[in-house]
């Protein structure tokens, strides 16, 4: 084991590979993944010890206008160095290809991206704690974050992990989801591509749904992981108001063939996520049940 100047926990091993799974991770999103909700300051300690060792890097965010003006403190971003790598290979017996990491550190192509990955990041954080909370019922196999990419940002040749190209009558034909998660339920292993809706208006929402009904019908992220069956489409919305609209356009008839894939498109809002749990806030639209694609 390297060496630590604190003693090492583990707590700090809990705080280190929760970073490593999210990629980048806040203290709250450190705090959901261990189902300690309220305790975003006891996590953000055993964070900035291993920021100390550098076995992170960490980023100041804050929220950001349109103008350039910067708001509020929306927190910390860290994220695994080379060092830190290491240690999560050696301490958890994996090999150090397995552990990736950010070598160009905490990189956005743009500041407005920050806001919504600091609070997806807590979204993903709570499928963490779902596992942890199962004893084994539930595993999260592959996590794939957008901002996770391949290529070099630096070259330009930088592109995200989840980005696919769909054939179709789209305004792009680039989707790249939030995440893509391989998951195990029981016996049962599968794939879902996750949509965190925050700002996107109603009309993109759809669009981009009906692009996820393309590429689950041409087998592409199917085919990234090598899961026979098709993947399923976790619709996670901020705004309660917008679901309701989302769902009524598509009622309407807005995405053309929706019965077609209804039964792999699950829906609930951030809110119901984490007051509720995965295995209660998701439902069907066109059964208006709840979703068993977590049981």
């Amino acid at each position: 084991m390297p060496r630590f100047r604190a003693n090492f926990t583990d707590n700090h091993l809990a705080a280190l590979v929760t970073v490593w799974r999210l990629v980048n991770a806040t203290s709250q999103a450190v705090a959901f993944s261990q189902n300690m909700p309220e305790r975003r300051d006891y996590w953000k300690r055993y964070l900035n010890d291993l920021a100390e060792e550098g076995w992170l890097v960490s980023k100041l965010i804050h929220s950001t206008a349109r103008t350039g003006k910067t708001g509020r403190k929306l927190g910390t971003l860290y994220a695994l160095t080379k060092e830190g790598a290491a240690v999560v290979a050696e301490t958890i017996g994996i090999e150090p290809e397995e552990v990736f990491f950010p070598r160009n550190g905490i990189y956005a192509s743009s500041p407005f991206q920050f806001p919504h990955r600091a609070e997806f990041i807590e979204v993903l954080a709570l499928f963490l704690g779902h596992q942890k909370a199962s004893k084994g019922g539930f595993e999260v196999l592959d996590l794939v974050p957008y901002y996770r990419h391949e290529g070099s940002n630096r070259l330009g040749t930088g592109k995200a992990a989840t980005s696919v190209q769909v054939s179709g009558e789209f305004r792009t034909r680039t989707i790249v989801p939030d995440a893509l998660m391989r998951f195990r339920v029981g016996d049962t292993v599968r794939l879902a591509a996750i949509e965190f809706h925050r700002e996107t208006d109603t009309r993109g929402i759809i669009e981009q749904l009906r692009k996820h009904g393309a590429a689950i019908e041409q087998g592409l992220f199917s085919a990234m992981f090598e899961q026979g069956a098709a993947n399923h489409v976790l619709s996670i919305h901020a705004n309660a108001d917008k679901l309701r609209n989302v769902r009524e356009r598509i009622e309407a008839g807005e995405f053309p063939n929706f019965s077609r894939y209804a039964a792999g498109f699950h829906f609930a809002t951030a809110h119901d996520l984490a007051e509720r749990g995965l295995e209660s806030a998701f439902y069907g639209i066109q059964t208006k049940q709840q979703s068993s694609i977590f049981q």
